[in-house]
C-alpha cells in the first residue's frame, strides 16, 4: 500500500495535536476548520524568491566555509555547519512571522419573516357585495363555496390559506430560507407556531396556527368546518 494517500490526508487535516500543544495553541479552537501555516511578513512575488535564495546561499556559504577547515574531522564539520544552517533558518522563519490560520465554512440560511395580523380587524366578515369576482377568486383558491367565503372571518380565511395542502404557502416560503412567523397585533411581536406541511390525515383536521381573534362586533360563529 502506498503511503502517499495517508500523507496527503494528514496534511489536509491540519497540524497534529502535538505540534499545536508545542506552540500553546488550543486544539479545540482549530477543530472543525482547515488549519494552515502562513508567513505574515514573507515578501510576495520576486522579493520572496530572492529571500529564499538568500537563505539557501547563506546555508551553502556556511557549509563551504566549514569544508575549508582542515583541522576538524569531516563529521564535525558537517555537524557544525548543520547547526549554523539551522540557526540561520530559524531566524529567517521567526523574521517572516509564522501564523496559524483556521478557515471555517458555515452555511447560514436566511430567514423569511411571516407576519400574521391578529388585530381586531381580523374578526370582520368581508361580504364582497361590490366585488363578486374577488370573492369567487378567493373561493376557488381556498376550495370553498362563494357564500362561505362571504360569511367567513378574515382570520378564518388566513388560517385556511396557511394550512391548505393545495396552496402550499408555508412550503413555498420555507423552500430556500428558514421561516419564522410573528403576530403583529401588538408590540413586542409574539412568535406564532407554524403547523407542519399539511398532509391529509384520517385523525382529524390540521390545527390552525392562529388562535381565536376577538371581533369588534362580538363573537361570530364561523360557518366553516375544519379545513
Amino acid at each position: 500500500m502506498s503511503p502517499w494517500p495517508l500523507l496527503l490526508e494528514a496534511a489536509s487535516s491540519g497540524p497534529p495535536d502535538w505540534l499545536l500543544r508545542l506552540f500553546s495553541v488550543d486544539a479545540e479552537r482549530v477543530r472543525g476548520g482547515a488549519a494552515h501555516l502562513r508567513f505574515a511578513r514573507f515578501p510576495e512575488g520576486g522579493l520572496g524568491l530572492l529571500a529564499i535564495l538568500a537563505i539557501l546561499a547563506s546555508c551553502a556559504f556556511v557549509v563551504w566555509n566549514y569544508r575549508r577547515e582542515g583541522a576538524l574531522a569531516r563529521w564535525k564539520k558537517l555537524g557544525l555547519a548543520g547547526i549554523r544552517s539551522a540557526v540561520i533558518t530559524a531566524l529567517a522563519v521567526a523574521a517572516f512571522y509564522p501564523v496559524l490560520e483556521v478557515d471555517r465554512v458555515e452555511d447560514l440560511r436566511a430567514v423569511t419573516l411571516l407576519l400574521v395580523d391578529e388585530s381586531l380587524s381580523q374578526g370582520i366578515q368581508d361580504r364582497y357585495q361590490g366585488d363578486p369576482a374577488r370573492r369567487d377568486a378567493a373561493a376557488r383558491a381556498l376550495g370553498m363555496a362563494p357564500e362561505d367565503v362571504a360569511s367567513a372571518r378574515r382570520a378564518d380565511l388566513v388560517a385556511r390559506a396557511l394550512s391548505s395542502p393545495e396552496l402550499k404557502v408555508l412550503e413555498g416560503l420555507a423552500r430556500s430560507n428558514r421561516l419564522k412567523a410573528y403576530a403583529f397585533s401588538s408590540l413586542p411581536l409574539a412568535p406564532v407556531a407554524l403547523p407542519e406541511p399539511a398532509v391529509p390525515s384520517p385523525l382529524g383536521p390540521v390545527p390552525s396556527p392562529l388562535g381565536p381573534v376577538p371581533s369588534p362586533l362580538g363573537p361570530v360563529p364561523s360557518p366553516l368546518g375544519p379545513p
